[in-house]
């Protein structure tokens, strides 16, 4: 079993300067191209710039719930759980590195030995309010996100399997993902790519057709004071665009009355069954009311000229 190089202490001003060098285990699907959330341009982007990923409420719950689920893992599994690790690089390639949220060790081969000379298992904690996309326990049926992330943390660690121990709300599930070598060839690949890219700042081509890349293109240029010609190509797409909008403009204006018709119909009646089997129902739900935090938004608008 090949030891991975020990990099800096997680969450660092050294670990997250390290980041830009290397390709994480969460950016590796991404990298990939198999990540729902995430393409290569945004690891790219994330790389030259630096890390700009602002926490969610998603991620801010896995990281409250972490621990806990670490705990619960430890206690079903045994053996010893190591949680502070720090960046783990690759061996034979530096530009692939994994911050596991912990390590399984086995106590019985550990005697006197570094934490990575023993045997031991990389351990990815997770929290989730959904259970979509997660099959049985025990599987490796979990989101393909997920799936990458652990091939990539077998990758650096030189191991066979990676434990996902996972919070649906308070049940314990415990997921196993095994050592796939067609996978790590393919990250290895991937990950070689980009960071050559962006050692040539020559950025890979964006995934229109992915559906956070509205998201990405809007964080990627600064506003100026520049003035430029709009190509007649993209002109033509503004116009259809401009269509589009007033399509949907009075599809929600339909939309809305055909819902305040079967309201009127409804009176009173708290459910109103369909003929088709199905019932629309009504109910009264309280909306609390929620701050905003402070950000830059950056806006396009069509205007007359100047």
């Amino acid at each position: 079993m090949a030891q991975p190089i020990l990099g800096a202490r997680a969450y660092t001003k050294r670990w997250f300067k390290s980041r830009r060098k290397t390709v994480g285990a969460s950016e590796a699907a991404a990298v990939l191209g198999m990540s729902k959330w995430r393409q290569p341009l945004d690891v790219y982007q994330s790389k030259i710039d630096g890390d700009q990923v602002t926490p969610n409420k998603a991620m801010k719950r896995g990281h409250d719930f972490e621990a806990q689920c670490l705990k619960m893992y430890s206690d079903r599994v045994g053996g010893s759980l190591y949680d502070k690790v720090p960046m783990l690089i690759h061996p034979d390639h530096e530009f692939m590195s994994a911050t596991p949220d912990a390590i399984w060790i086995n106590d019985l081969s550990v005697k006197g030995k570094s934490i990575f000379a023993a045997d031991y298992i990389p351990v990815e904690a997770k929290t989730t309010e959904s259970m979509d996309e997660w099959g049985a326990e025990g599987t490796s049926e979990i989101p393909t996100d997920y799936v990458i992330q652990a091939q990539q943390h077998m990758a650096v660690t030189d191991t066979a399997r990676c434990d996902v121990p996972v919070l649906f709300g308070f049940p314990f599930k415990l997921y196993v993902v095994e050592r796939n070598e067609d996978i790590i060839a393919a990250l290895v690949d991937a990950e070689k790519e980009l960071i050559e890219r962006v050692a040539n700042e020559d950025p890979p081509e964006i995934n229109w057709e992915h559906p956070r890349t509205p998201e990405l293109v809007k964080r990627m240029y600064e506003v100026t004071e520049a003035v430029i010609e709009l190509s007649d190509e993209m002109c033509e797409r503004w116009l259809e665009m401009e269509g589009l909008r007033d399509q949907r403009g009075k599809l929600d204006k339909q939309i809305e009355l055909i819902k305040a018709e079967a309201t009127h119909e409804m009176g009173a009646a708290g459910i109103a069954r369909m003929r088709d089997g199905r019932e629309l129902v009504r109910k009264k739900q309280r909306r609390e009311a929620y701050s905003v935090e402070a950000r830059d938004v950056t806006s396009l608008r069509c205007r007359k000229q100047k």
